[in-house]
């Protein structure tokens, strides 16, 4: 039965809006370098001595920001970045720093920094941001 044809276009009108809204929701979340918006990271000072409650304070800081992150790359439907970040925000994982803002940048913390005897730093290659971090850190685990 053939419609009718003020029918018809709405049938069009609405047919327009959704292919629309298909391609320009997630292309908003892919207009910046970093693909997926994170907040600004907290403000926080440098560290000039790393006594247990200052640490406490940054890394509460940090699981802040990274759960801001997991809420933003939800919203736009990066299921992936959200897992990681995620996984990110378990309480036995310590974040010295974190920014979620083109690609991420993280430093984490293996064992107690406030009685470390020795420190090791590793810096990741150009292919590492947070959606690559798990094999990074797991080679920081079996370094620690």
């Amino acid at each position: 039965m053939p419609l009718h044809p003020r029918g018809s276009r709405l049938c069009r009108a609405l047919l327009a809006v959704l292919v629309t809204a298909s391609v320009a929701v997630p292309l908003s979340c892919a207009a910046r370098p970093a693909a997926v918006p994170a907040p600004a990271p907290a403000a926080l000072g440098p560290m000039r001595a790393a006594p247990p409650a200052a640490l406490a304070e940054r890394y509460a800081a940090n699981r802040e920001g990274i759960r801001a992150a997991e809420r933003m790359a939800a919203n736009c439907g990066d299921k992936r970045r959200a897992a990681t970040l995620r996984a990110m925000v378990d309480p036995a994982r310590q974040f010295l720093s974190f920014d979620g803002r083109y690609g991420g940048r993280t430093a984490e913390v293996f064992g107690d920094l406030s009685r470390a005897e020795r420190i090791a730093v590793l810096v990741p290659g150009s292919d590492t941001s947070l959606n690559t971090y798990e094999r990074f850190q797991a080679g920081a685990m079996v370094l620690q």
